[in-house]
């Protein structure tokens, strides 16, 4: 009952109103779901398990550790060690069993140490040892062990670090994913569980920063993928050939620090990034964190001298700037997107439209924050997101204080990005009151339009009522941004011609890379298919409409076929279908899946009697080339749609329609090529991609 309050007192009265208008028109198991669902997003954080780690003690027997050492390697390890036995023991032991997905070898990089790791191949198998015959300093040492190196990366490791599971993949992962990705860097935790460092910056200076020190690693600063301007010598990750290229360490530097900020600079140089990935945990052991200062000012000094010309166009004075220097967005737009929450992309149209867009926005280059009103580090999709090198503030601080955070950082953030209705009005005013930043509105469909079709249908007057609420606010949120996103032909006429001006113009609902040919044909396939979630109360009166009113016809014309409805949290009524023992609820299922029921159906239904806004799922099965029998609601928005699709409102037009095109191989086989010229047409990334970039542009429409 405390968290229910908690959640009532931080609810503004608009939300509650349409939560207790949901009750009025949802089952009692739908309710009790948003309830549960409320209390999840706005529960505190769960503490983070503490992470302390004692150093590694010495013991009176080591037992022998077997390092793996494969004849191909991806990997060589080159740990520098100079002396302290026991950090070097516990760092290949920590290796040995956190090191999984990835063919390694370990390379022991000594630089002339005189206790047991001259035994070393007494205590570990299967490595290989340079060794320098006097002290020569981290640079030198290193640089001659990699000559021994045979792997395609090189992986620099102090002896003072305790790697985490899967630390290694996610660093080859990330590298495998962008040709031009150099040098990667982990998050580098104090045993303690704080941040030591989650990249690094320099400053106009020369002089260099950890950034994050001492953070919580939790923070979602520190938990996105991002450039970096160097990483650590501690532990850092760069292709082998870019080693060989730049000639590896510059052996001048005194301090080692500089002498891997060095390296950055030359790979961006030769047109590298430099990289931190948060998915890859090392724990270092730091003998102190007070640097000798006359090593750090003789350095420091050197740095200088050779990149003057470059860091005094592009860095910043010290310690200014953090927010666009901590990830190399110096010369970058910044966009907040702010939306429900982080889109589940696998589960609705809306939320994957928000997706594709956002991945497409960071393609372009933008500096993109992501700001979810629930502030909830929902997963996997707040990774994913954070993988792609978008910063997403979750947490009970960023609650609490988002309106800090906005103001902190407001001269740096050039458009904002609203999503839907009842998300944007609670921040359209402080956002145009504080800021410079032009806005976008993306309201994913006029809801006031949909409720008011769910009027006609229903009769229920607390919809009539709802839908002038929803007009007036919607109408109040389009007249103060600069430009209004509708998927939908038909509502950018209505939109304008309420405001009188051209605010709103026409994006994609879905984007899409070319595709090769299905993989079923046309003889192979079979049943019909319903796309949807039953969040969305459309998509339950469609299905319910079309198993009461059509499905029974269907069947006694195709007994041999069944109806496939696929869809995220189906409501009691829906899963009654299940009892026919032609129909198939799957509930949620996975992307791929998915896709395997469009390759293997022949028609996909959208029997929608209302909504507003382009649905999405006709896009996709034209992208699939699935055949598409739909109501003129299921078309409604999109361009010349209606020489690609017939549309039928009647049941038994809907019914007949159906068996006619189940039955005409031909014709089914004819649809697959209109529909593959619609898609290329409309609906292909470049094209987005040219509309993103005409719109989050510094001019207003």
């Amino acid at each position: 009952m405390r968290m229910l309050l908690t959640i009532l007192k931080n609810i503004d009265r608009y939300k509650i109103e349409k939560f207790f208008l949901y009750c009025r028109t949802e089952s009692i198991s739908s309710v009790i779901g948003r309830i549960k669902n409320y209390i999840n997003q706005y529960d505190e954080e769960k503490l983070q398990e503490t992470l302390i780690l004692t150093p590694p003690q010495k013991l009176k027997n080591y037992a022998v550790l077997v390092a793996e050492r494969a004849d191909n390697p991806l990997v060589s390890i080159v740990i520098f060690v100079d002396n302290q036995w026991e950090y070097t023991y516990n760092c290949i032991k920590k290796i040995i069993e956190n090191t999984i997905e990835v063919d390694y070898e370990i390379i022991i990089a000594d630089n002339c140490s005189m206790d047991k790791t001259k035994q070393i191949d007494k205590y570990v198998k299967n490595v290989i040892v340079s060794r320098s015959n006097e002290k020569k300093g981290f640079s030198c040492v290193c640089n001659k062990a990699v000559e021994k190196a045979k792997g395609q990366y090189i992986q620099i490791l102090s002896q003072r670090t305790s790697v985490q599971k899967n630390w290694l993949v996610q660093l080859i992962k990330l590298a495998g994913r962008d040709f031009h990705v150099g040098i990667i860097g982990p998050k580098m935790i104090y045993p303690t569980g704080k941040v030591e460092a989650a990249g690094g910056i320099v400053w106009k200076d020369g002089s260099l920063l950890k950034y994050g020190n001492l953070g919580d690693r939790e923070r979602s600063e520190y938990n996105y993928v991002k450039e970096s301007d160097y990483i650590s010598f501690t532990a850092l990750l760069m292709k082998k050939d870019l080693w060989i290229q730049l000639n590896g360490f510059d052996e001048q530097y005194k301090l080692d620090e500089y002498s891997s900020a060095d390296l950055a600079f030359e790979a961006r140089k030769k047109g590298f990034k430099v990289v931190y990935q948060p998915l890859s945990e090392v724990i270092r052991f730091d003998l102190n964190n007070v640097l000798n200062d006359n090593m750090e000012k003789i350095s420091r000094q050197k740095f200088f001298r050779k990149w003057r010309e470059v860091l005094q166009v592009k860095y910043y004075p010290y310690k200014q700037n953090e927010f666009l220097a901590r990830d190399c967005s110096r010369k970058k737009d910044t966009i907040l997107v702010i939306d429900h929450y982080v889109p589940t992309f696998d589960k609705d149209a809306g939320s994957r439209t928000v997706y594709q867009y956002v991945k497409c926005l960071v393609k372009l280059g933008y500096n993109v924050k992501f700001m979810g009103d629930n502030f909830y580090r929902s997963e996997p999709y707040t990774t994913c997101f954070q993988q792609l090198g978008v910063e997403v503030l979750y947490g009970s601080y960023y609650f609490k204080n988002w309106r800090k955070w906005f103001l902190t950082n407001v001269k740096n953030i050039n458009y904002i990005f609203l999503n839907r209705p009842h998300i944007s009005i609670k921040y359209i005013d402080f956002v145009k009151k504080n800021s410079n930043a032009k806005v976008i509105y993306y309201g994913h469909d006029l809801h006031f339009l949909r409720e008011w079709r769910e009027y006609l249908i229903t009769k229920n007057e607390m919809l009539k009522r709802s839908s002038e609420q929803w007009r007036r606010r919607e109408l109040d949120i389009m007249r103060k941004t600069d430009v209004i996103f509708t998927l939908s032909t038909d509502e950018q006429v209505i939109i304008n011609k309420m405001l009188n001006n051209k605010k709103a113009v026409i994006m994609p609902v879905f984007c899409f890379k070319f595709k090769n040919k299905m993989k079923y044909k046309i003889k192979e396939r079979k049943d019909i298919l319903f796309v949807g979630g039953f969040n969305h109360r459309p998509n339950e009166n469609a299905v319910v409409w079309f198993m009461e009113n059509i499905w029974p016809q269907i069947i006694k014309e195709i007994p041999e076929c069944r109806f496939i409805i696929a869809g995220s949290n189906p409501t009691d009524k829906i899963k009654t279908f299940a009892n026919d023992r032609h129909v198939v609820v799957t509930g949620y299922i996975s992307d791929e899946k998915l896709m395997e029921y469009y390759q293997q159906c022949r028609i996909s239904v959208i029997p929608l009697r209302y909504g507003a806004g382009v649905k999405g799922k006709i896009i996709e099965a034209m992208y699939y080339q699935i055949a598409v029998v739909s109501t003129s609601i299921g078309t409604e928005g999109l361009p010349d749609i209606d020489d690609y699709i017939n549309s039928y409102d009647k049941a038994e037009d809907f019914s007949k329609a159906v068996i006619d095109l189940y039955k005409d191989e031909n014709k089914l086989q004819c649809l697959e090529h209109k529909y593959a010229e619609y898609i290329q047409k409309y609906f292909m990334e470049d094209r987005l991609a040219k509309l993103l970039s005409k719109y989050f542009s510094k001019e207003i429409e």
